[in-house]
């Protein structure tokens, strides 16, 4: 724990195993648990630091759930500047002192859980073959918390009608319009849940070949990796948009301190998923053992082939799929579209090593070895 009596851990590990004539086997466990520091609980990452022309200096963001409203040529003209946000007393010019501290809404550390478990095990079918297996298991859960949701009609691609009942302005904003920033306050901050699962199971056999020195190995090893995030804060845009285009009553983006606008909002909630699946599977062969004698030892060669297939494929909720027709939009937040991929490939390879110790190192210039490899892929 902290000093600050915050960001604790703990955890807690076992394993155990037995072993008897012809083979062995143990087994573990581990788990471990970090609580959360938030920034606004430290005076260094409280306030939001930007840095200009050499020189550092605290201030906010223009998402700021007060909005910034860039104006027109007439409303220019009748409040005297180019941009605005809302005060006390209704609107006045845009200035920094605007900005939104969403800073203090961020976690230094994230709280996260993570649990390990493990299995390693031999069992020897006769005096010259070993069947033997690792298989690993870990699981990490976290969650991420920051500011509420920035919203910008332009680069979202919502468009608030001149004509909305709620718009003061009487001018058009977003993609075809001016500008308007605004931070959605009334969804609460945006937390991603994060779930990655990552599994790599070994199953093997070995062996020698009589008496000789010649041993071999044939394994199978397959990993397995699925990270799914879910994100909790974010309004439907699509029905945002339809409900500033019908004039829905209660609906003020422009004031989000409203109980119709906050229970509308959070009543039109969307919920991206994505989820990264990776895999991959090996089989893997090999020999090694003693050639013939020479003057520096026994010549050894190491031979063996392996076949490795590998993919990824990524995929995302309807919500958050780039739309091309849309102006590159999705169903949320543009900072969280994306598009659905997925690949992979095959790898085939087959190599053999040669080690002839040419000079033993009583020679008269030492000991004198040469290695000869070669590798098809």
């Amino acid at each position: 724990i902290s000093s600050k009596h915050d960001g604790g851990r703990n955890g807690d590990q076992i394993t155990f195993g037995k072993a008897w004539k012809r083979g062995h086997i143990v087994f573990g466990l581990d788990y471990n648990k970090q609580r959360s520091i938030s920034t606004a609980d430290r005076s260094f990452s409280k306030n939001a630091m930007y840095l200009s022309s050499g020189s550092s200096y605290s201030a906010g963001s223009s998402r700021t759930p007060n909005g910034y409203v860039s104006l027109n040529p007439a409303n220019q003209a009748a409040y005297g500047c180019s941009a605005v946000s809302k005060g006390a007393s209704g609107y006045h010019c845009y200035t920094s002192k605007d900005g939104y501290n969403y800073q203090a809404h961020n976690l230094i550390m994230t709280p996260q859980r993570r649990e390990n478990e493990f299995l390693l095990g031999t069992f020897d079918v006769t005096d010259n073959i070993q069947l033997y297996a690792d298989i690993y298991h870990h699981r990490t859960t976290s969650s991420s918390s920051i500011a509420a949701a920035p919203f910008d009609a332009q680069s979202d691609g919502i468009t608030i009608p001149a004509s909305n009942q709620y718009n003061p302005f009487g001018q058009e904003f977003g993609p075809n319009g001016y500008e308007y920033r605004s931070r959605w306050t009334g969804l609460g901050n945006r937390t991603t849940g994060y779930t990655t699962s990552t599994d790599q199971d070994i199953l093997g056999i070995k062996g020698a070949f009589g008496d000789s020195s010649w041993t071999w190995d044939a394994n199978w090893d397959y990993g397995h990796i699925v990270q799914k995030t879910t994100v909790h804060g974010l309004v439907d845009n699509n029905a945002l948009q339809t409900a500033l285009d019908d004039n829905t009553d209660g609906l003020d983006v422009f004031d989000q301190s409203t109980a119709s606008t906050v229970a509308w909002m959070k009543a039109h909630q969307s919920v991206p998923h994505t989820t990264t699946n990776s895999a991959s599977s090996q089989f893997q062969g090999s020999a090694t053992g003693e050639l013939w004698d020479m003057e520096g030892g026994a010549a050894e060669l190491a031979a063996g082939v392996l076949y490795r297939h590998e993919h990824e494929n990524y995929s995302a909720s309807a919500n958050a799929i780039t739309q091309p027709g849309s102006n590159y939009t999705c169903g949320v937040s543009s900072s969280y579209c994306s598009t659905p991929l997925g690949g992979g490939f095959d790898v085939r390879e087959a190599y053999a090593q040669l080690f002839l110790p040419m000079l033993s190192q009583d020679s008269p210039i030492g000991a004198f070895n040469m290695t000869l490899g070669d590798r098809e892929s």
